[in-house]
């Protein structure tokens, strides 16, 4: 038997989820959600979809199972090989995040995010239309605020060309619009995001 599957034999396992619609729909409420589980004695937490792998991970020393669930079909849960493989990324990204704040920054949240911020903010203003990040919907701005962490991992953001940043615009709108399909397919086209990601994981 697998040595984590045997740890979680006869523990408590807490599936934190919501459905599309629902008023709990949101990475940050899941990962409190789950952090509360685990305060009250769960010893691994189930979660779906990347957002909320990714926040909950970052907030609990437990295990996180993560699934993507996609379609409507009879195979729908993490269904194919580029769903695991999203999923185990979204997982290995927030412990580079976790490593880049404390080798980079000494472990100052509050000054990583502010940095973090400060690289984001410069890399869009220039290639977007008047009024700019003000006049994204709110779910995208919160969406742009909960990648900050992510996009600081990326070394040459500052060398990127216009297309690569209005690219990495669209990607951010469309996963704060919530359509998890058309984000993926965009991330995936995204070739100079995902190699920065790919140094930082490697790192």
């Amino acid at each position: 038997m697998n040595p984590l599957i045997a740890a979680l034999r006869g523990t408590l396992v807490v599936s934190c989820q919501a459905y599309p619609g629902e008023p709990m729909r949101h990475p940050e409420t899941m990962a409190q959600v789950a952090e509360s589980a685990v305060r009250g004695g769960a010893a691994a937490i189930r979660a779906q979809g990347l957002a909320d792998i990714s926040h909950i991970a970052g907030r609990v020393d437990v295990p996180v199972i993560g699934l993507w669930k996609h379609g409507r079909g009879p195979v729908h849960i993490t269904p194919t090989l580029r769903h695991a493989r999203a999923v185990l990324d979204a997982g290995a990204l927030t412990a580079a995040v976790s490593r880049h704040v404390v080798t980079r920054y000494a472990g100052d949240r509050s000054r990583a995010l502010a940095t973090a911020r400060r690289r984001a903010h410069a890399l869009l203003r220039d290639v977007l239309p008047a009024g700019g990040l003000a006049r994204w919907p709110a779910a995208s701005q919160a969406m742009l605020e909960r990648w900050l962490p992510a996009l600081d991992l990326v070394d040459d953001l500052e060398r990127w060309t216009r297309t690569e940043r209005l690219r990495l615009a669209a990607v951010i709108r469309e996963k704060g619009e919530a359509d998890e399909t058309r984000h993926q397919q965009r991330l995936r086209a995204h070739t100079r995001l995902l190699a920065g990601w790919a140094r930082a994981l490697s790192g």
